[in-house]
């Protein structure tokens, strides 16, 4: 006999999870339990004081956003701003300084900069009238009423279609590369970053800051990144929406508990979940490390990476052998990084501000070079598990967020690429926590003079080991995207194609979100919003985005 009873129960209080549960409490009406792990619910969307006492610093992937990152949630959720999710915003999203000459290129936020001319007049002194042509362009693309970003979006916050129908992207890109000015062609489909990027771009500038943007996202620069490329066109690829969590991103998990709670939810933390109990062919609950047993009434939810899913709770004897082949055969070593928080007296003065002043005012800050081979270099490096001796570092500033360092002081963020967790011992990790630090000072101090030991408070290197200890869906590895953005491993496939409808198909009533699923890593609510779009189809809930007219 169960110890409690749900109707739905979620394993994994992660950001995904977090808005699969908030959609059934609200709009499905359900009794709904989360069992988390961790002493705290957010996965991902985690801020910390780590750098320094009084100094607030996000620990993972989800340290910037964008306005569409919780779009849905925001429109069926009214209060979900004013109960933590408040974004806010630099003057310029992105921006890139050359090393060789110290130029520098500020893109100017949207909302700053709405008619576009500020960030076009920038580009132009930077590399001339073609590439600021070539950036309006994308501009045009990428109006909000257009195409493209209307496809973007709908295949974002929708499940992916069944095998072999196109997505709502592949179908705008099937018109948009007749037309005769068009930026791309139909090799772009499966063509490399560093091809792609170079094609565009007349500034190896803008090449390098490309690159390096989607490097973050999980695209390797010399290898086909599963329609990838097609991102070059989009203008979150160029920084111009790039936003931050007011006071860090976990209040975005505070907001969406808060609004769980006054559902009827209820959640317990440092409850390890070890077995999806299913009989019949059918899911009907969950036992906990101590031996609790948990019945679900009409589903469960996994909010885990798709490994843990097959071989921790179902076990292979639950599983289609095909399946379990499948799983196995996942790659996840390509996507690690470090990504320190420091906390410092005053922030970084660099000298390309002579070049152009608002370089001190840019969200995310690429460290960037001519030399894009280093790029492509540095990825060749990583498969041969090795670390490239360059340093392709990005600084990210949340400089108009009063709320995270005491005042009068300041905190910024620095990621780079590193090898993965398993590689090292603990105590290895540690030393080369601090190896990265004083590189990271003496590579900042050649670009911004002020940085030097003497301006820093204390900082957090936050390696791979950390993240793979703190976030166990990263696998051992410690990966940033859960699994690589390799074609096959992409949306709409993403995990395997059996698993892509956010169900499993062999099992009745289990259902699975997560960064290992959709368009993958990031913040978003995309993966959790669709996975709840399957369970409402399924079960005839109610689907609040028919009830208010939304494609998606």
């Amino acid at each position: 006999m169960a110890d409690a009873t749900y109707d739905a129960i979620i394993i994994g209080g992660g950001n995904k999870a977090l808005c699969t549960a908030v959609y059934l409490a609200r709009y499905g009406g359900m009794k709904v339990a989360i069992f988390e792990r961790r002493h705290e619910l957010g996965g991902a969307l985690a801020t910390q004081e780590t750098a320094a006492p009084g100094f607030l610093g996000d620990t993972h992937v989800s340290i910037i956003t964008g306005p569409w990152y919780w779009q849905p949630v925001r429109e069926d959720f009214p209060d979900f701003e004013e109960k933590g999710g408040k974004l806010g915003h630099n003057l310029c999203g992105g921006g890139f300084i050359t090393k060789e000459d110290h130029k520098c290129l500020p893109i100017y936020h949207e909302l700053e900069d709405p008619s576009g001319e500020r960030v076009l007049k920038a580009v132009t002194e930077y590399s001339g009238e073609k590439d600021a042509e070539t950036f309006a362009k994308i501009l045009e693309l990428n109006r909000e009423d257009g195409a493209m970003w209307q496809a973007f979006l709908q295949d974002l916050f929708n499940p992916p279609p069944p095998p072999g129908e196109p997505t709502a992207t592949t179908r705008w890109f099937n018109d948009y590369i007749k037309q005769p000015d068009a930026l791309a062609d139909d090799s772009w489909r499966l063509k490399r970053l560093y091809q792609a990027s170079n094609e565009l771009w007349e500034s190896k500038g803008l090449v390098y800051y490309n690159l390096r943007i989607l490097k973050s996202a999980g695209g390797q620069s010399g290898h086909m990144c599963g329609g990838l490329a097609l991102r070059l066109l989009h203008k979150r690829s160029l920084g111009r929406q790039t936003m931050f969590v007011v006071g860090g991103t976990h209040n975005i998990a505070h907001a969406y508990v808060k609004i769980f709670l006054e559902n009827g939810g209820q959640f317990f933390t440092k409850r390890h979940v070890n077995k999806i109990l299913v009989e019949n062919g059918r899911a009907r609950g969950i036992r906990l490390e101590d031996g609790t047993e948990v019945e679900a009434k009409k589903l469960v939810v996994t909010g885990i990476d798709p490994q843990q899913l097959v071989f921790d709770l179902l076990g292979r004897d639950l599983v289609p052998a095909k399946i379990v082949k499948k799983i196995e055969c996942l790659t996840r070593r390509e996507h690690m990084i470090n990504w320190g928080t420091f906390a410092v007296h005053e922030p970084p003065q660099y000298k390309a501000a002579a070049f152009n002043p608002d370089i001190q005012y840019v969200s995310v800050l690429y460290l960037a070079s001519y030399d894009t081979d280093e790029l492509v270099n540095e990825d060749y490096w990583r498969l041969l598990d090795k670390h490239h001796p360059s340093a392709s570092l990005n600084i990210v500033g949340y400089w108009a967020d009063k709320t995270r360092a005491p005042a009068g002081k300041h905190t910024f963020l620095v990621e780079e690429e590193e090898i993965p967790a398993f590689l090292l011992t603990e105590r290895q990790w540690i030393e080369r926590g601090k190896e990265w630090a004083e590189k990271v000072v003496t590579v900042m101090h050649e670009y911004a003079p002020n940085i030097t030991w003497d301006n820093i408070i204390g900082y957090d290197p936050n390696t791979p080991y950390a993240c793979a200890a703190r976030h166990i869906n990263t696998g051992p590895a410690g990966h940033l995207s859960i699994l690589d953005s390799i074609p096959g491993q992409s949306y709409p496939w993403r995990p395997i194609v059996e698993l892509a409808g956010y169900k499993t198909p062999w099992i009745e009533g289990l259902y699975c979100t997560g960064s290992g699923w959709g368009q993958g890593a990031g913040g978003t609510c995309a993966e959790g919003y669709n996975c709840y779009k399957i369970i409402a189809k399924d079960l005839g809930l109610r689907k609040p985005w028919v009830e208010k007219g939304r494609p998606w």
